[in-house]
């Protein structure tokens, strides 16, 4: 049971540091345009 455990908060944790795709456009954003255009993506993220 411990080891079913331990198992399942590995794969959760491993998941929780991966970057998802928010990642991805914030940074694309911020690099290819301006930080104001990031800010508001992220914005729009966060109030979806």
């Amino acid at each position: 049971m411990l080891t079913l455990f331990l198992t399942v908060a590995l794969v959760h944790i491993v998941a929780l540091m991966s970057p998802g795709p928010d990642f991805f456009f914030v940074s694309q954003t911020a690099v290819s345009r301006s930080r104001k255009e990031a800010m508001m993506g992220v914005l729009g993220i966060t109030l979806a």
